[in-house]
Order: C-alpha cells, then sequence, then structure tokens
C-alpha cells in the first residue's frame, strides 16, 4: 500500500526522521538511573512506583523524568496506564501492535486470503503511521534502554 518501499529495518532510519521528542537525546542518557530512580518520590507512591518499575523497566523511568516529575500526580499507577502505551523494539514493531489493536491486520489477512493476494503484493506503509500520529499530536515517543517507549500526550 505504500508507493516507495520502507527501509529494510526501520530502525535503521536516520534519527532526525524518528517520531522522538525534542529532547530526546536528554531522555536517551537522562538523569534517571537505575540506581537513583526513586529519589523525589513521595512515600505513598513508593510501593506502586516499585512495582510499575520491576513490571515496565526503562519505559517507567521514562513516564518518571517527562510526565510525572514534570506535572505530579495523584494516583501514580493510574495517571501511568492512561498515559503509557507501551514499550517496543522498532517502531515497526510498535505499528503492527497498533494495527492489530485497531483490527486491522485481521480484516486485511481475511481480504487477502479471500482475494487471493500474493504474499508482498501489500505492504503496510511506516512513514504514513508515523506522520498521521504526528499530525494529530496522537503520541510521543522516546528512547530508552534500546527500545523505543511510547505516550498519549
Amino acid at each position: 500500500m505504500s508507493e516507495r518501499p520502507l527501509p529494510r529495518d526501520p530502525d535503521d532510519m536516520e534519527r532526525d526522521h524518528m517520531p522522538t521528542s525534542p529532547d530526546n537525546r536528554e531522555t536517551s542518557s537522562g538523569p534517571l538511573t537505575p540506581k537513583g530512580w526513586s529519589e523525589g518520590l513521595p512515600g505513598e507512591h513508593l510501593k506502586a512506583a516499585k512495582h510499575l518499575r520491576r513490571k515496565h523497566g526503562a519505559g517507567f523511568l521514562v513516564y518518571l523524568e517527562k510526565y510525572y516529575f514534570q506535572h505530579g500526580v495523584g494516583d501514580i499507577e493510574e495517571d501511568f496506564y492512561e498515559t503509557y502505551v507501551g514499550s517496543y523494539d522498532s517502531l515497526r514493531d510498535w505499528m503492527l501492535d497498533s494495527y492489530r489493536e485497531f483490527g486491522w491486520l485481521d480484516a486485511v489477512e481475511e481480504v487477502i486470503a479471500e482475494q487471493g493476494i500474493p504474499d508482498g503484493a501489500l505492504e503496510w506503509d511506516l512513514d504514513h503511521f508515523i506522520s498521521a500520529g504526528n499530525r494529530f499530536e496522537l503520541f510521543e515517543v522516546h528512547e530508552k534502554g534500546g527500545q523505543i517507549h511510547v505516550f498519549q500526550p
């Protein structure tokens, strides 16, 4: 469905093409470290924060740095799950997971099977997915710990 081929591996895209926040470089090497991540958390949030840190790793560290410490929240767990979309190894993994949630992958596979469309004849357009998300400000993407972490603004 794309007129031009996608890069072989979307993670090889130039950094300028990544749909990350302007302060992405700070996020990648920001002040939150695995050792001192809980400094500054109020006591009532510590238990939930430890659980979220174990479960979501670097994605939770990004949340603390970019959302929690910037705005403060009443319920850290509720706010995290309202904001956090997920952590992915690549932009393509995130796109396919999103399309799976929309039901698009199953729908396209059904049409391909029903119509006998040859393998490889249809492609998902990663550039369009990123462009549409940026245009409508549907997400914020940060890099940390070798993954991308997606949040709703």
